[in-house]
């Protein structure tokens, strides 16, 4: 077997950084082109062609970075920010001369334990195109952050004004904040000075700041959704039920689509705001959209439910005979380790063949809210009329007719009925424009001379009854009557 030399030179023999699962110190030689890490046999595997490849190491003989011509990584060390100074800053150092070129940079910063708990990271990418005196355009996003992270650090974008590529992390608290530094560079055209990347000494004398660190908002697939009358959750994040609880939330927009993809008539939009932490649950929510040919049977709801032993508040999405093609999540959401499973679509429940599909959910569910769209307009709908009730003339606005704007429904009708029977069902409105499980009573004078008041009363069924007065005395012959009522729609 060849002899493979330890680090001592850069060449062909040379220990380098391995790239993506061996980074930065592992065992990685090379010889004769060829790139090699050790096995758990202590056998040598190919992994890439190392030909180009400059390792750069530090006195201990671990990879601190590598490059290849126009592309590096580097890991640049340790900054430690003193206490009780704000605004503190350290640039950091990508070429010592500007030369013109196009690319881009991308800096990390991973935060340690500290008295701000500022753990975590937060990585910035710029792409760039500059000469050498001026940068003629940039666009910068933050790429990923945690929340601590974000709260105490910035990254500005590139700067040559000093002759010098360089970019400026700001430390915005003025509690001690020890980071590690992190850059990787691509040029298109120049070679990067891997070697010359640097870090500046820690400085407070410039008293600007940078803006707050925002991450463009992610998009999460929850899941495609082909079964009709199938009720199914999204599992937002843990809930409390006792005890301090660990900090979870879920803020932004959840979109069910129904139907072909193309039918954008039927579609769900939600708005929500939830968190929970400490010994509080939050829930809020708004409907941004709420359209579809004849309504869904049931409206989206904030519940809780159990999963794998675990409490967890859940949106109980909207279900119909129809099945949703699309289902997706827009905006940034956080759950502790113990409830490992949030974004996740399960189906609970099949309302057509009335079989449970998951008997934990199932039996767990408890509804805290129902999501309505206050804003939502059904327009007057005409009900059908049942048991000898019928319009007291041809004028449209005699008809029984419901309408429900935002969590109220609305009726109304000027009617006739003959000999009337006590508890008469002359009407009956469907799910989402019901009350309640008491039901309501509702008081309806007549417009016939000489005959006594009535009053209508509605089961949470939807039924709507004809009554006598509260002596229990129906009138009898021809009645006409005029009811105008409204209620709060079922939750």
């Amino acid at each position: 077997m060849p002899k493979f030399r330890r680090f001592r030179k850069t060449g062909a023999d040379a220990v380098v950084a391995a790239p993506a699962n061996a980074r930065f110190g592992d065992d990685v030689v090379t010889r004769n082109g060829t790139l090699y890490t050790v096995d758990e046999n202590k056998s040598l595997v190919e992994i890439a062609k190392a030909k180009g490849f400059v390792p750069l190491v530090d006195g201990q003989g671990k990879a601190t970075g590598m490059s290849q011509g126009r592309w590096a990584e580097r890991y640049m060390g340790s900054v430690e920010f003193p206490d009780g100074v704000a605004n503190q800053k350290v640039d950091v150092i990508i070429e010592p001369t500007a030369k013109p070129s196009a690319g881009w940079v991308e800096i990390n910063i991973v935060s340690r334990v500290n008295r701000q708990q500022a753990f975590g990271g937060l990585t910035k990418r710029i792409h760039f195109w500059i000469n050498s005196a001026n940068i003629l355009a940039q666009k910068s996003d933050y790429t990923n952050m945690s929340q601590q992270t974000a709260e105490n650090f910035a990254i500005s974008d590139l700067d040559v004004s000093s002759g010098k590529l360089k970019c400026t992390i700001h430390h915005r608290t003025n509690t001690a904040n020890p980071i590690e530094v992190f850059v990787k560079v691509f040029s298109c055209e120049v070679d990067i000075e891997m070697e010359a990347m640097a870090l500046s000494a820690v400085y407070d004398d410039d008293p600007g700041e940078l803006p707050v660190p925002m991450v463009q908002v992610p998009r999460v697939a929850i899941g495609i959704i082909h079964d009709a009358y199938i009720q199914k959750v999204v599992l937002l994040h843990n809930y409390r039920d006792s005890g301090n609880a660990p900090f979870g939330s879920c803020i932004g927009k959840f979109v069910f689509q129904r139907g072909p993809n193309a039918a954008a008539s039927r579609l769900y939009v939600a708005d929500i705001s939830t968190q929970t932490a400490y010994q509080t649950n939050t829930y809020r929510a708004n409907v941004l959209a709420f359209h579809d040919h004849g309504g869904f049977t049931v409206p989206a709801k904030f519940a809780t439910c159990n999963y794998k032993g675990q409490i967890y508040l859940c949106l109980v999405i909207p279900y119909s005979n129809a099945s949703y093609q699309i289902a997706y999540f827009e905006g940034s959401f956080e759950t502790p380790v113990t409830h490992p499973h949030a974004m996740k679509l399960i189906a609970y429940y099949d309302t057509n063949a009335a079989t449970v599909l998951d008997a934990e959910i199932n039996n767990s569910l408890t509804v805290l809210e129902e999501i309505v769209d206050n804003n939502y307009d059904s327009g007057w709908i005409e009900a059908v009329l049942q048991g000898g009730v019928t319009p007291y003339n041809n004028d449209p606005d005699c008809k029984l007719k419901y309408r429900k704007i935002g969590k109220i429904v609305y009726v109304k009708g000027t009617l006739t009925v003959t000999n009337p029977t006590t508890n008469l069902i002359f009407a009956n409105l469907p799910a989402g424009f019901r009350p309640g499980s008491l039901g309501s009573r509702f008081f309806a004078p007549t417009i016939t001379v000489g005959h006594p008041s009535m009053f209508f009363w509605m089961h949470h069924n939807g039924n709507i009854y004809i009554s006598g007065s509260t002596t229990g005395t129906m009138p009898t012959g021809t009645v006409s009557f005029h009811t105008d009522f409204s209620f709060v729609a079922e939750a």
